[in-house]
């Protein structure tokens, strides 16, 4: 009985430190929001919006490419071979950005000078670059952390995240250019934390004298249809503020982007906990049924649904002092967009476990073509409400995507638990050299 309650121990303790880690985050993300908009204008909101839009898609291709191939590998090497796997990914992977990011720079460095609206942008568009790439850097040693399975540390690295963001974009606030002092704060909170991340990594699990060649490669055959999936799904679930910006303009954006962000406690229930969950359900795969593990991961979302639930029913009550009071902003049709906003943000936290049963059993050409019919639902629906109904429109299209993918993944998830199958999760053998 000793191991079992151990695991079981080891299990709260990472679910603990990851609800920790992402309510921080949450909160530094809903702090900056309100600091945006009660002290900035809507259009530096609204820019702030689509360069943090633009750094979540590079986040999630970086997690998709890397996170369900490598986890199970890292699991299955020794001490010295784990060192040098990680330490070759992120060495292609700062080749990558580099040669993606400076011709990008150039590029726009150009523009600005043919362009009076590029030049307008060029500040807080370069910032952005900036921050992304060392978003994608903090990525990468946060993900090791996890997959180490060290909470602490990680939890460190993101308290000192939370801190630094704040306080840059209470700076921000400050200045005229409020969107390009506050990428400016990601970029410095970026860097800073990940420089934590990978000192603890190398006081933990040590260095490797070598690094793995090829990692990038290798992970291809099934982090390419993972990361597609994770760009298809950010096209309804944060493109669509692109789409409304060319659609209606910046302002829309800021009023979307203003009501989702008094939702975004719900993320401490399905990010937070979601971070921990590949790793956790591989295992279980290991030991159990995927009709076991699916009940399972059947819990968890139903418990995550109708906390959301608990805490958008909370907000609708408290509606006209968040507004008046916190955010200092009167968007039209408030009352609308934030009916819809709840609607999809609960179908996202109670679908997002039962993602990870498909994940873990590697079903990502699956859930990669899903999510593409799901897009193209929802970029159908924004495309053709938006010029009829106005910013509702675009979170009615995104509403409507949530849905579908949903109901594909309870039914890919049924197909999968269906007849015998072994428990343990099959992982060839990844083929590289040092």
């Amino acid at each position: 009985m000793t191991a079992p309650a151990s695991g079981l121990q080891r299990l709260l303790h990472l679910l603990g430190s990851a609800v920790v880690g992402q309510a921080l985050l949450s909160a530094a993300n809903l702090v900056v929001g309100i600091l945006l908009l009660r002290y900035a204008h809507e259009q530096q909101y609204g820019r702030y919006v689509l360069v943090s839009t633009a750094i979540l898609l590079l986040a999630a291709l970086q997690g998709a490419y890397i996170g369900p191939p490598l986890v199970q590998r890292l699991a299955e090497l020794s001490r010295a071979a784990r060192n040098a796997l990680a330490a070759g990914a992120w060495r292609e992977q700062r080749r990558l950005i580099a040669a993606l990011a400076l011709p990008f720079a150039a590029l726009l460095a150009l523009a600005s000078g043919a362009s009076a609206t590029m030049a307008t942008l060029l500040p807080v568009t370069l910032a952005g670059l900036l921050a992304g790439a060392l978003s994608l850097r903090r990525g990468h040693y946060r993900f090791l952390l996890q997959a180490h399975r060290h909470p602490w540390p990680l939890l460190a690295g993101d308290a000192l995240y939370a801190l630094l963001l704040v306080a840059g974009v209470a700076l921000a606030c400050r200045l005229p250019e409020a969107a390009t002092g506050a990428a400016l704060a990601v970029a410095l909170a970026a860097l800073l934390s990940s420089q934590l991340h990978a000192r603890a990594l190398r006081r933990l699990e040590g260095t490797a004298p070598q690094a793995t060649h090829g990692v990038l490669r290798a992970l291809a055959p099934l982090g390419l249809w993972s990361a597609a999936g994770a760009a298809i799904h950010w096209t309804f679930g944060q493109g669509y503020n692109y789409l409304v910006a060319g659609l209606l303009d910046v302002g829309a954006v800021a009023a979307i982007a203003g009501t989702r962000l008094v939702l975004m406690p719900v993320n401490l229930l399905s990010t937070g906990i979601g971070s921990a969950l590949l790793p956790v359900t591989a295992v279980w795969l290991q030991r159990q049924s995927p009709r076991a593990v699916l009940q399972r991961l059947g819990l968890i979302a139903a418990v995550i649904g109708l906390l959301a639930l608990a805490y958008c029913a909370l907000l609708w009550q408290c509606r006209d002092w968040l507004y008046a009071v916190v955010l200092r902003k009167s968007f039209a049709q408030r009352d609308t967009l934030l009916a819809l906003w709840t609607a999809a943000v609960v179908v996202a936290a109670a679908r997002d476990p039962l993602l990870y049963l498909l994940v873990a059993r590697q079903r990502l050409r699956a859930l990669t073509l899903l999510t593409g019919v799901s897009a193209l639902a929802a970029i159908g629906a924004i495309v053709a409400a938006v010029p009829h109904y106005g910013a509702p429109g675009a979170v009615a299209g995104v509403l409507i995507g949530e849905c579908t993918s949903l109901a594909g993944v309870l039914l890919l998830s049924w197909r999968e638990t269906r007849g015998a199958r072994a428990p343990a999760v099959a992982t060839a053998p990844l083929e590289m050299t040092t």
